[in-house]
């Protein structure tokens, strides 16, 4: 007995120490939840005249991509119920020309549906930055630029709501949801999928609420055409220490939409994209993250804008990261030099455990496609996400700040997360592969579908039946 009255009492003396860290975490959670608690609306489409009246240019930027990864996102394109009047497809010199022979077998279909296909191909590689700069150029009267990765799938209305908040004039970016395509591949990108959920319908609605979302995200988001078009130049010469920017590109546009006005989340535009399958493609997706976050936001602080609430957010963001990760450092020397190390390491855990669940409640009702069972059991397994975050994602960011000069993008040498679908070889007007959309609900009704508790539009596709007819 005098063994458990001395055990508790060490555990709560390590509380104590834990204590003013846990209560600064948890206030600015707790903030972060209550500002993204979304109004209850009715189902439909939130879209209205207004969107109909904007002239939206597409740009899709392709490097090393699965032919069928591509050909699930222009099809996405063509199926949409606002498409863009015009569709620029960018290759950065991938390693083979399967880009322009699907582009080339696709194009009547676009043809048929009214939007102008456009296609560049770079005779060397210059990276996203410049593949996005050509593809804006395409169209320089655009009223608002759609980007999106190449490997995301549109659901049928996602470009619809991202052009209804446009009809406010101070709005000049709008990202969407998007979630993991391959979620169901490994718990790592179930794990990738929860971040996703909690990443965009916790700190980006909170932060949307606030008009001043800090980065949208690039396999779904529209620009304000006039913003883009008045700081391309800059946003091409970008150079930082001496060498240019080739990454954290979507957290620069989101810069330029923000000294100008608003940038919010509308969350009933959705997308699906692929996450990395591999522990290694993942480490160097973040690692080049982590480096755009400390740039961009170094960056931003030093624009000291006092008057703009986004100045302020990106500050709270800078001071999390250096005090969470002195923290870290921190609880881990103390865990290893302290006397009674074991019971500051089980009150840590017990306390990780359940910060992770709370960030992760988003999850129970924003993933409604994905079946109750393995709903829960993927939020029981939140704290896994957070053992992560130890382990790899806290070295990573040191290694990030470590590395800045260091511009490589890390991916893509190679495709890294594929379908089992060939490319088309020969063949023209080929059918579309099936397309397995992991939650997609298991119903015929046209439309998004929508959470009752939180308003987030979830998608259904109504693809268009594939067209069989030879390239002109």
């Amino acid at each position: 007995m005098q063994t458990l009255i001395h055990a508790w009492d060490q555990i709560y003396s390590s509380w104590r120490q834990l204590h003013w860290y846990g209560v600064a975490v948890g206030s600015l959670l707790g903030i972060k939840l209550l500002l993204s608690i979304r109004r209850r609306r009715s189902p439909g489409l939130t879209f209205r005249k207004t969107s109909h009246r904007l002239n939206i240019h597409g740009v899709v930027t392709v490097y090393n991509e699965s032919p069928a990864m591509l050909r699930r996102c222009l099809e996405s394109i063509l199926a949409q119920t606002l498409p863009p009047q015009s569709l620029t497809v960018i290759d950065d010199c991938s390693a083979d020309q399967s880009a322009a022979a699907l582009i080339g077998e696709m194009r009547p279909q676009f043809d048929r549906a009214g939007i102008r296909l456009g296609f560049i191909r770079f005779p060397d590689n210059r990276g996203k930055r410049h593949g996005l700069a050509a593809g804006f150029r395409e169209d320089p009267l655009a009223d608002a630029y759609l980007c999106i990765d190449s490997d995301t799938v549109l659901d049928k209305h996602a470009v619809a709501e991202l052009a209804e908040p446009f009809g406010e004039r101070r709005v000049h970016c709008v990202t969407g949801l998007v979630l993991a395509h391959n979620r169901d591949t490994n718990l790592l990108t179930r794990l990738i999928d929860m971040r996703y959920v909690n990443a965009f319908l916790g700190e980006r609605v909170a932060y949307s609420r606030l008009g001043s979302v800090l980065c949208a995200c690039g396999s779904l988001a529209m620009y304000r055409g006039w913003v883009i078009r008045k700081n391309l130049d800059d946003f091409l010469d970008q150079r930082f220490l001496g060498r240019p920017a080739t990454f954290g590109d979507d957290r620069r546009l989101t810069y330029y939409c923000l000294t100008e006005g608003k940038s919010l989340i509308q969350p009933c535009a959705v997308g699906y994209t692929d996450v990395p399958e591999r522990l290694g493609h993942y480490i160097r997706q973040q690692i080049r993250w982590g480096k755009s976050f400390i740039r961009e936001g170094f960056l931003l602080f030093a624009k000291f804008r006092l008057s703009r609430m986004y100045w302020w957010l990106n500050l709270i963001e800078l001071v999390t990261w250096v005090a969470f990760t002195a923290a870290m450092i921190t609880a881990l020397v103390a865990i290893a030099l302290h006397p009674t190390g074991w019971a500051l390491l089980a009150s840590y855990i017990g306390y990780m455990c359940v910060m992770s669940w709370v960030r992760s409640i988003h999850y129970l009702r924003g993933a409604a496609m994905v079946g109750i069972v393995d709903r829960v059991l993927t939020f029981l397994a939140a704290p896994l996400y957070a053992l992560l975050n130890i382990a790899l994602l806290l070295p990573l960011r040191l290694w990030s700040l470590a590395t800045l000069r260091h511009t490589k993008w890390g991916t893509r040498a190679k495709i890294e997360v594929g379908v089992d679908v060939e490319a088309p070889e020969g063949r023209v007007g080929a059918p579309a592969p099936p397309l397995a959309i992991p939650h997609q609900a298991a119903n015929s009704r046209s439309g998004p579908a929508y959470s009752p508790d939180d308003g987030v539009a979830l998608p259904t596709f109504d693809f268009p039946a594939p067209q069989t007819q030879a390239v002109q």
